[in-house]
């Protein structure tokens, strides 16, 4: 008897707490499945404001998400949020300057600097300088050192002597046209201006630049 009654008592204790579960269990499935105000009164996020005009290539920073517990994001997931806008930028693709697309180079200018061919410049011309040499000859147009030749107009022979002055002895002549180096002078001498000349042919010797009227001995510019 003694035996019976402690199962008769266990079997009881038993059913108790199996109901006593169940009922609890009901309660948490039926609190989780319905809406909450906690949940329906949670303020939604603001959401950026669509501007017109040109769109941005880099999208508008949002404010970071306040982590939620579970029990919120569960209820969340279940209701549909109204009003939600997801805005994609994507940039505009970039033409690409390849064979075959159809696509022509854009030409641009250049600076291109063209060699200029410099322009042969004139030959300076050279005034023979006019000095006083002697006091009562025709102002000398010869230096030493120089070039000079024959005079042309009229076309007359100079004659060559030992030393200045028409009383020298006579050594040659040198023929119109003809170049001589003048190697010293000036002496004056009857109103002449005299030059040591060489005519390069062996012929060295004392001739007159000219008279009063005209020049013999004219300068070569070379």
């Amino acid at each position: 008897m003694v035996t019976w009654k402690k199962s008769a008592i266990f079997i009881v204790v038993l059913i108790l707490l199996l109901a006593i579960c169940a009922v609890i269990t009901g309660a948490v499935i039926f609190w989780v499945s319905q809406p909450h105000p906690a949940v329906l009164s949670s303020p939604q996020p603001a959401l950026p404001t669509l501007k017109s005009g040109p769109v941005s290539q880099s999208p508008t920073p949002v404010n970071p998400a306040v982590p939620t517990p579970t029990r919120i994001i569960l209820a969340t997931a279940l209701q549909p949020t109204p009003g939600r806008l997801t805005a994609t930028l994507t940039p505009p693709p970039m033409p690409q300057n390849t064979p075959g697309n159809g696509a022509t180079p854009t030409a641009y200018p250049t600076n291109t600097l063209n060699p200029s061919t410099p322009s042969p410049s004139p030959a300076p011309t050279l005034t023979p300088s006019i000095w006083k040499a002697c006091e009562n000859a025709r102002e000398s147009r010869l230096h030493e050192g120089m070039k000079a030749s024959v005079s042309t107009d009229p076309p007359l022979p100079n004659r060559v002597r030992t030393s200045a002055g028409l009383n020298s002895t006579y050594l040659g002549l040198i023929e119109p046209g003809e170049e001589v180096d003048i190697l010293d002078g000036p002496i004056c001498s009857d109103n002449m201006v005299w030059w040591k000349v060489d005519n390069r042919k062996g012929l060295i010797g004392w001739t007159s630049e000219g008279d009063l009227n005209s020049y013999w001995l004219v300068p070569v510019w070379k």
